[in-house]
Formats: C-alpha cells, structure tokens, sequence
C-alpha cells in the first residue's frame, strides 16, 4: 500500500488536471478492490470506469486536497467504499427483473448537478435549468443516491414528468422538518439552508418549501446554489446583498459539490435566473 497515494508540490488543480490524482485513486482501488476491473481514459484525466460506472474524481479532490495522507487516505477508501456499495446495488438489481416505478416511486428526489455531469457519458434523465446547471432525478439510498437513466424511465413507462411531480413532492415530504435560517434586518432580509443530507441546493425547486421561506422574507427572493449541500436566498433591497453574493461565490470556490455562481429569481410564478439587467448590481 505504501507508495500508492502520492502527494505533490504542485500548484492547486495540477493534480486533478494532469491525471495524477485521478491515477492515485485508482491505485487505491486497486488495492481495497482488487476485484475491480478499472479503465483509465487518457482523454479525461478526472475519471476513471469500473465496470460500468464512470466515476468522477473532481468533487472528491475538492475534499482532500490539503489534508494529511493518513486523512487523504482515509477520504478517498470512503469514497471508494460508496462506489462499491452502488456497484453492489446495481449488481443485485441487474440479478433480477428490477425495480418498478411503484417500487422506486418513495426514493426519488429532485436534485440539481453542473452540465458537466453530463460530460461524463453518463446516461441520465435531465432538463436544462440555466446555462451552468441541470436538473436531474435521483434514487435516494442512506448514504448516497444514484441518477435515474433513460434506461430505466423507458422501462417503467412513465412520463417524465410523473417522474418529476413525484421527485419534488417526496422532497417537499422529506423537508417539512427543515427549519430555514432567516435573517432580517437592514433594510430586508436573507436565508440559509444547509443540512448536509445532500438536497440542500435541490431545495431551490421546492415551491412549497420556498413559500415558507417567503411569508418570512417578501413575495420574491434572489437565490444562488453555490454547492450541493448550500442554499441561499437574500431580498432584492437588502442592503448587506454584495456582502452574501460574495461569500457564496467563496463557498462556490471552496466546494465540494460546487454547483454555479449563477443568481436566480424565486417568486410564486417560480424559479429563473436573473437576466442581465436584473444581475448587473452584482457584477
């Protein structure tokens, strides 16, 4: 095992852009999970395939770059440990005639992933929500959830929007408890929500969800998604919104799961991004 993980001197990103980081985690799968059969591809030095899954490595570098090998170590068998269990999973599934609608019907969820999620060959159910972002349907599981595929829609027969009226009223179901962070004051008001259970920035397409937030904060909201698990949300007049705009683009930097710099307008007539002239204070 010793010599497999091996940390450098170069500038931030080097690793993840040359394939070195990439190859390390490989090296570490071929270690845990010497029953892997895993493909490098000299063309995208950010993934790697097991058997039929491509796996991304970007967002995993964005939590371990800069932690000690023993932790980097650590972080990346996690990883590799939520691989194997989808593996796993879809091996059982695939043992069998698989999963109805009705049998998946309470683990979907709404969620929101970068467009190039979609770069990775990755053959999922989408649609277009801004120019950086997509919105996507996941199979939730405890400590992970996969991405519905066009595969599996065409062999449930269902349209895809029963599948998204499903996945965004059992995220309305499964946010009821969730108790946003308001804060007004200064001429207005802004929010938070960041619960870590993975759907946090999903929540910007909970109609329900948001109108609680509104009864609080006003009819209309300027909202950004900056990572995954961060949502928030300001007034148009609040005088502190150059100060919250600019700490979201520092979670955005920091990641993991980065999502968009991208602002969008939430009112009762529903979710858009801003256009130009509605975007141009902040630029």
């Amino acid at each position: 095992m010793g010599g497999a993980l091996l940390v450098t001197s170069c500038s931030k990103g080097d690793d993840l852009q040359s394939g070195r980081f990439r190859d390390e985690v490989a090296a570490a799968a071929r270690t845990e999970f010497p029953d892997w059969s895993i493909a490098l591809d000299p063309a995208d030095p950010t993934t790697f395939r097991v058997d039929a899954f491509q796996i991304y490595v970007g967002n995993l570098y964005a939590v371990v770059d800069g932690l000690e090998p023993g932790r980097r170590r650590a972080e990346i068998v996690k990883f590799l440990g939520v691989v194997e269990a989808q593996r796993r999973k879809k091996a059982a599934t695939e043992s069998t005639s698989g999963e109805t609608f009705d049998q998946a019907r309470p683990r979907l969820r709404i969620q929101i992933v970068p467009t190039d999620y979609l770069a990775k060959g990755l053959d999922v159910v989408h649609r277009k929500l801004s120019d950086e972002l997509v919105i996507v349907y996941a199979l939730d599981e405890p400590d992970s959830y996969g991405t519905l595929t066009n595969k599996q829609i065409d062999r449930w027969g269902v349209a895809a929007a029963t599948v998204e009226n499903t996945a965004i009223a059992n995220l309305e179901d499964a946010s009821r408890t969730v108790e946003p962070k308001i804060r007004t004051g200064r001429g207005g008001g802004f929010v938070t929500i960041s619960t870590g259970d993975s759907y946090d920035g999903a929540r910007l397409l909970l109609p329900g969800f948001l109108d609680r937030v509104r009864k609080d904060l006003g009819p209309s909201l300027v909202m950004m998604v900056p990572r995954r698990d961060f949502l928030i949300g300001w007034t148009a007049d609040y005088s502190g919104r150059l100060d919250l705009y600019a700490d979201a683009k520092s979670e955005f930097e920091r990641g993991p799961y980065s999502r968009s710099r991208e602002l969008f307008l939430a009112s009762a007539e529903g979710v858009r991004p801003l256009r130009p002239e509605e975007r141009s204070v902040y630029d």
